[in-house]
């Protein structure tokens, strides 16, 4: 037992001396859903959680690089939403985990890749269509502006990878599986 609790132990005391940078992640979603008859990133979300920078990879050398990975965790609203001739609410929200690569390309500037695997928390639509799916994934792709020494703003695309349900009609081509979410997101991140 003993042996048990110093294996779990070693790697936490070892993480604990590392310099790495954490902070929380506050923001908006602009969605919509590919693949619903509906057009515009009209359905407003939130998007808010907390995220960990592992420390630098190393460059060739054993030299320090300007290239990170980037854990987040995040309850994030997406969906879509059409009012004008036709109500129409379709709301998603996920508990999110995207793992990304980030490049710093100067003191203030960096870009972010990755993927994200979303796990559906709840759901609410306005008409009766089939349940989304629990699970996807989405493509990330985002720029990071550091703003001063406690905050930094990131704007970033996300397109899921996976259907977020299948088609009404149930039909199914190549790379037309179903129904695809994709949105923009406005963060800000708060250092600690």
């Amino acid at each position: 037992m003993r042996l048990l609790i110093i294996y779990f132990l070693i790697p936490t005391l070892s993480c604990m001396c590392q310099n790495f940078n954490a902070g929380f992640i506050g923001g908006i979603n602009m969605s919509q859903i590919s693949g619903d008859g509906y057009a515009g990133y009209n359905k407003i979300g939130m998007n808010f959680g907390s995220y960990v920078i592992l420390p630098n990879l190393k460059g060739e050398n054993n030299t320090k690089s300007n290239n990170f990975i980037k854990i987040e965790m995040l309850y994030s609203q997406k969906g879509s939403f059409e009012n004008d001739l036709n109500f129409y609410k379709y709301k998603l929200n996920y508990i999110s985990i995207p793992i990304l690569y980030l490049r710093e390309l100067s003191k203030k500037i960096e870009i972010e890749s990755g993927l994200s695997s979303n796990f559906l928390v709840k759901f609410y639509e306005s008409e009766k269509n089939d349940n989304p799916n629990f699970f996807n994934i989405d493509y990330i792709l985002g720029f990071v502006k550091l703003l001063n020494k406690n905050y930094k703003i990131n704007f970033r695309f996300n397109h899921s990878i996976t259907p977020v349900r299948e088609h009404n009609s149930k039909q199914k081509q190549f790379f037309n599986r179903g129904e695809y979410s994709n949105f923009i997101s406005i963060l800000l991140y708060k250092i600690i």
